[in-house]
Order: C-alpha cells, then structure tokens, then sequence
C-alpha cells in the first residue's frame, strides 16, 4: 500500500476530498497573490505540490485513473492543436 492509498485510508475519502478542495484554493489564492507582485515562489511551490498529492489520492477516492488519462491526452491534443494553428497564423 502507498503513502497516498494510507491517507485516503487513514483520514478516508470525504475528509480528504475535503482537503483537495482546502488545497485548491490555497493555490488560488497564492496565484492571485503572484498576479498582483505580492507573492512568494516558495509560497507557490508549497501550494503546487499539495495540490499533486491530494490530486493522486482523488485519483485513488474517486478510481478514475483512466478516465482521467484519457480526458488529459485529448486535451493535450486539442491544445497542441491551438499551438499550432496560433503559430501557423
């Protein structure tokens, strides 16, 4: 068992999807405090990297992994599209 399936077992699913969203909007807000020149990088990178862990124990709550996956590659895809079609202009 991994340290993220422990969390989710530990805290369980409702109290940690509870604190994906505490942590989303931390980063919301270190975001808007680097938009306006009054963040901090170290700030950003803390908010950042909870984000990546309470996202992989999501993944874990919510067993969409490869959903997930494949909604990521389309709109890769789609993005890589709008690169190139903003280049070729």
């Amino acid at each position: 068992m991994n340290l993220y399936e422990r969390a989710v077992l530990t805290f369980g699913r409702m109290n940690q999807t509870i604190v994906a969203i505490e942590e989303l909007s931390e980063l919301q807000k270190e975001l808007t405090k680097h938009l306006r020149g009054i963040g901090r990088n170290e700030c950003l990178a803390e908010e950042m990297a909870d984000v990546q862990i309470v996202m992989e124990q999501l993944l874990l709550i919510f067993d969409n992994g490869k959903e997930v996956q494949e909604e990521k590659n389309r709109k890769l895809k789609r993005l890589e599209e709008r690169i190139e079609r903003e280049e070729n202009w």
